[in-house]
């Protein structure tokens, strides 16, 4: 009898390890355990093919916001520009002679990267170009594979559906035609989402720019006759003022911003709408943002679009408050540029 026990217990656990989920799987508001074959079947198969999905955007248009709302969701995982630092500049030290070539052979194998990504892969391994310069440039990106591992939390959820983290195509890239073309192809023809993020209030957008790249000097402190005064400013160097913006600076961002949605537009052409969603963050944030919540969790393929979500980011400043001691120039800058 006890030899009778110890087998059946042996091909209990031999079963057990078959699965590939070996933790129990708890479901909101219930205990389940492992004798709940119907529940840990489904979820694992849903972890073996998860979603998967891109969220498309540019700096400061709260993308991080987005992202990290999204990871709070327990069946949601969802990282940060996994692609940086490496392929943000692979072929800064080519050559100017070189760098276009070895720019196409980097987009075109940047898709096969966000493969590697989505498929939760610790390698991975790019064809390899005609050219010694191409080579070079993704054997570097091949052995700095990974260089933000740590962001990409798969493993924290044991309901995950679904995978994705941000890209920024212009700036992580996708810097030639031949790369968007090669891009483009490779989305219309993949299973994977993209969520394209955009903000509105492109004053603010320029204003958080310019406190990220200018502020920066603002902020040196330096002693007078008269008081403290602040350094890096054009205008009022008083502190509390108002910064005074640089209408050239204001003009290529947006020219900057033009390009990137011309380069999404050509990059999602040919794919699908049902796996295309735009979304701005106005919209979001805003009064009835809870439901359009609820539509982006279903579009990345959340079942849970009651789950409560939550961010460490705070949303900071006046949406009505001014930015720029001239932003009446600032305004009309960005009505000329086309924004």
């Amino acid at each position: 009898m006890i030899t009778l026990l110890l087998l059946a217990a042996a091909q209990r656990v031999s079963a057990w390890g078959n699965h590939t989920c070996k933790k129990p799987i708890k479901r909101r508001g219930t205990q389940t355990t492992h004798n709940d074959e119907r529940w840990r079947t489904a979820a694992c198969a849903r972890e073996k093919h998860p979603h998967k999905f891109l969220v498309l955007s540019s700096a400061r248009s709260g993308s991080s916001y987005v992202v990290e709302m999204l990871d709070s969701h327990p069946e949601v995982c969802c990282g940060y520009e996994l692609l940086i630092p490496q392929w943000k500049d692979p072929c800064g030290a080519v050559g100017h002679k070189n760098v276009r070539t070895c720019h196409s052979a980097v987009g075109k194998a940047i898709t096969s990267a966000i493969d590697a990504i989505h498929n939760n892969a610790k390698t991975w391994s790019p064809s390899r170009p005609d050219d010694a310069i191409s080579r070079k440039a993704l054997a570097h990106l091949e052995k700095a594979w990974w260089p933000r591992f740590d962001q990409y939390r798969f493993c924290r959820h044991t309901r995950c559906c679904s995978r994705g983290f941000k890209w920024f195509p212009r700036s992580q890239g996708l810097r030639t035609a031949a790369g968007v073309e090669h891009a483009a192809q490779w989305a219309s023809q993949s299973d994977v989402r993209f969520v394209v993020l955009k903000r509105r209030d492109t004053l603010a957008l320029i204003a958080s720019r310019w406190r990220k790249d200018k502020m920066h000097e603002a902020s040196k402190a330096f002693g007078t006759a008269t008081g403290i005064e602040l350094a890096g400013h054009s205008g009022k160097k008083l502190r509390g003022a108002l910064p005074t913006a640089d209408l050239a600076y204001v003009r290529d961002q947006c020219r900057q911003l033009q390009e990137v949605d011309k380069l999404n537009d050509r990059l999602l052409r040919a794919v699908p709408s049902m796996r295309k969603h735009h979304v701005a963050f106005e919209d979001l944030t805003g009064a009835e943002g809870e439901s359009y919540w609820r539509r982006l969790l279903a579009f990345v393929g959340a079942r849970d679009l009651a789950a409560s979500l939550e961010t460490s980011l705070v949303r900071l400043g006046n949406a009505t408050a001014r930015r720029f001691a001239n932003e009446e120039a600032v305004a009309a800058a960005l009505r000329g540029a086309g924004c």
